[in-house]
Parts: C-alpha cells; structure tokens; sequence
C-alpha cells in the first residue's frame, strides 16, 4: 500500500500535466494601453496564480505572464514533505510561465537543515523546471535569521544545476530590500520583494517609502509584488512622488483569489500601469 506522500507524488504527475493543459481561446484580451511591452521575452507583468482553480486564457501573453505555485516544500526534522498543486488552471500555448516552488519550515520539529535536505529541495526543483512550458523557477521562502545561510548555498546549488537559459527567481520580505542587505551576493538571478502581508513589518516599511528611501535591487534583475489585499502600501507606491519605485521593474501581482481581467485591470490602473 502506497504511503501518503507516494500517493501524492503520483497524484501530482497525473494533475500537473492537466493544470498546465495548453490550448487556444479567442477571448479579447487587450489591455488598455500598457506602459510596457515584453517584445517576446519575459513579460513585465506577472500574475501570481496560488492554488486555486482557474481559466487563464484571457490574457495577452505578450504583456502578462503567470507565476503558479507548482509544489510547497515543508521542512522538518530530517525530512521534506512535498504538496504538490492540486487545482488545475488553463493557460494558452504561448504563455510565459514561471513555476513557483514554496518551502516552509514547521516551528516544532525544527528541520536539521543539512545536505540532505539540501539536496531534496533540489531534486524537486530540477524536477519542477522540466514541467512543460515552463520556463523560470522562483523559490518562496521567508527564511528565519537561523535559516539564511543554507538559503543562500542552495540558491548557489540550483543556479549551477537548473538549465542555465531559465531564470532562477526569489521572492523576499519587503524588510529585507528596505535597510536589511543579506541578500547581496545571492546566486538568484531575479528578487521580487514582497510589499504586503507583512504583518508587525508593515508601519516600518511604510514609513520607510514615506521617507522617500530606494527599495535595494541587490544589482539584480528589478522586480516588485504588489496585491489587492494590501491596499494602503499599494497606494502609497502609487503616489506621483513615488511613481519610481516601479520604473523600470518587473510587476508581479498576487490575489488569494481567481484573476479575473476585471480584477487585474483594477489592480493596474491603481498602480497607474494602464
């Protein structure tokens, strides 16, 4: 009899072929008037798509691309424990799709953190890259002060062993790219700091953008996430005067909820994007 996570491990190659399911649709999706172009590569607007069921055809893949979360690692003891995703979603052909790969870290039963674990983390990755279509990785981790060492040497790990023409991306703590620079010298190629659930960090970060301070780019590729449940900081972003934190950046945009064009058209013309 298959073990729990056999079963989802054999689940997962079954579902994720049909969450990635390619086909053509007709729908209009023309946003209005765009500030930016991706001009066949990566595009300058990336949807966050979390678990959850959806139909994506919608969009203009020439402008907008999709982050989905692909499997969530947890850490434990010596242990990885893998989800895969569950919930299905459609996508066109030309889509550009970014896999997202989540690991957590179980406050009891602390993880040992050792090689390997190390090398789990990375087999899934490799794994995840190979999915049909995709054509980046991003790593989600909000790892403790304890937790950034082994961070940063696997992120030197997977950037010498995923193919070397797909991006290695990173999401980070809004803290983390406002004041606190451990991420300098990370092997990741792209840092999408995150400005929002940012719980007891939030009035700090606000104050922060009040103050008219660059948010730190770690002199890699330039990105910024912002969400619809985070209205007050997506705002103050907004502002005339802080219009620059967003020039020139890649936008990646999350909901807890299904994109709808409606829904991401609102969220872009708040950020002045359209």
């Amino acid at each position: 009899m298959l073990k729990p996570a056999r079963k989802l491990a054999l689940l997962a190659l079954l579902i994720l072929p049909i969450c990635l399911a390619i086909s053509g649709c007709n729908f209009s999706n023309k946003i209005e008037s765009p500030r930016f172009s991706s001009e066949g590569s990566k595009p300058r607007i990336m949807l966050w798509a979390w678990e959850a069921p959806g139909d994506l055809r919608w969009i203009n893949s020439q402008q907008i691309g999709i982050a989905f979360l692909a499997e969530t690692l947890t850490l434990y003891d010596d242990k990885v424990w893998a989800k895969p995703r569950l919930q299905p979603f459609k996508v066109n052909s030309d889509t550009f799709l970014t896999a997202v790969i989540r690991i957590e870290s179980r406050k009891s039963n602390k993880p040992t953190l050792d090689s390997a674990q190390m090398d789990r983390i990375l087999a899934t990755v490799i794994k995840v890259s190979k999915l049909p279509g995709v054509r980046d990785v991003q790593i989600d981790f909000d790892a403790k002060l304890s937790e950034r060492d082994f961070y940063k040497r696997l992120l030197t790990k997977l950037r010498e062993n995923i193919p070397a023409d797909k991006t290695l991306s990173m999401t980070a703590l809004a803290s983390w790219c406002t004041g606190d620079r451990w991420l300098t010298g990370t092997s990741a190629d792209e840092i999408v700091p995150m400005f929002f659930s940012m719980g007891a960090d939030s009035k700090q970060v606000a104050h922060y953008l009040r103050a008219g301070k660059k948010v730190e780019s770690f002199s890699k590729e330039k990105a910024i996430g912002l969400a619809d449940s985070s209205s007050e900081i997506t705002e103050l972003i907004s502002e005339n005067d802080r219009r620059a934190l967003l020039d020139g950046r890649r936008l990646y945009l999350f909901s807890a909820r299904t994109w709808t064009k409606d829904h991401m058209e609102q969220l872009l013309r708040k950020v002045g994007m359209i």
